[in-house]
């Protein structure tokens, strides 16, 4: 989380994206509505549906949000040997892309490198490889 929330905003709580996503994890409007009906506080739906973005800027309730929203949307690579690189694509470019990237493969199987080489965001590729660098580089210093 540590290296998702560096990419996605430096550490700044405060930050609003240009598509509106709001926080430390850059959640869209949309998962915190869908994560607060989850959690089944009712308190919590009046919140977020009354100002998300006042809701979404505690960063506390961001991160419990943007970690709801990248377990659920983990899932369906769970197993494979790009699961994270497939995740973390998926958070910032949307499931559907991870689908046409590895369209016409083995995507159980493919590897971390060429899924990566498949990201035909430039953008995307940069985040999925400069969080993964930098998860490693921490790992790797403990």
């Amino acid at each position: 989380m540590w290296s998702l929330i560096y990419e996605e905003t430096y550490f700044r709580a405060w930050k609003v994206g240009a598509a509106d996503e709001v926080g430390l994890m850059q959640v869209t409007p949309l998962v915190a509505r869908e994560w607060a009906h989850e959690t089944g506080l009712k308190e919590y739906e009046r919140q977020a549906n009354e100002n998300v973005t006042e809701f979404l800027a505690d960063p506390e309730r961001n991160i419990q949000a943007g970690c709801w929203y990248l377990e659920k949307i983990r899932e369906p690579y769970r197993g494979r040997t790009a699961e994270t690189a497939m995740t973390l694509a998926a958070y910032n470019a949307g499931p559907s892309r991870v689908e046409d990237w590895t369209h016409g493969s083995n995507a159980a199987t493919m590897s971390e490198t060429d899924f990566t080489s498949r990201i035909d965001i430039p953008s995307t590729r940069l985040y999925v490889t400069d969080i993964l660098t930098r998860y490693r580089k921490e790992q790797a210093a403990k």
